[in-house]
Parts: structure tokens; sequence; C-alpha cells
């Protein structure tokens, strides 16, 4: 299920938990891993750049490798807010509590 898959990776700490344990995954050329599970492609980039963003850092890469793994619809973020309304679970690393009017 795509909501759990994301749940694992977008809002669980590396710090507390494997996140690859029982995840399907190829080694790519940087030496990191590349995410085979509800993925369309792999996009390989060497890191060159940050810059902070306020609530995130923004990372820009140098593509070195790339690969169509199948032809299937991507889970677009707008289509995430679809699914979930838009709400950050409380256990997220980036949960802002909502302020009330």
């Amino acid at each position: 299920m795509p909501l759990v898959f994301i749940g694992k990776f977008g809002f669980k700490s590396g710090r507390n938990i494997d996140k690859f344990e029982g995840v399907s995954f190829d080694i790519g050329k940087n030496s990191m891993p590349c995410v085979n599970d509800y993925c369309v492609a792999h996009i390989v980039a060497e890191v060159i750049a940050t810059s902070d963003a306020a609530t995130h850092t923004l990372f820009i890469g140098k593509v070195i490798d790339a690969k169509v793994l199948n032809e299937k619809e991507p889970l677009t973020y707008f289509d995430y807010h679809l699914i979930k309304g838009g709400k950050t679970p409380k256990s997220a690393t980036t949960y802002v509590e909502e302020k009330k009017l």
C-alpha cells in the first residue's frame, strides 16, 4: 500500500527504524540505495550544492544515472494531498500543530 510506504519514508526517522527493512532496492552508481517498490524510475545524482530553505534543505544535484523501471502513472504530491487531505501525522518529524482560529 503506497500510504504505508510513504509513511515509512516520509514520516519516520531513520534514527529510530531501518527504513529499508523489507523494501526492494538496488545500489546506485553513487553507492546509495535506489528504491524499487512503488517507483517508476531511478534518478541518481551527485550533490553539488545545498541551500537553506527555512523548513527544508534544498539539495542541488548533477544527474549521473537514470533508469525507467516501468510505465505506471507516478503518485504525485497533489495525489498524496488528495488521499491524506493535506494532513501530516503527529508522529512525523515535520509535524506542526495547526493553530485554532
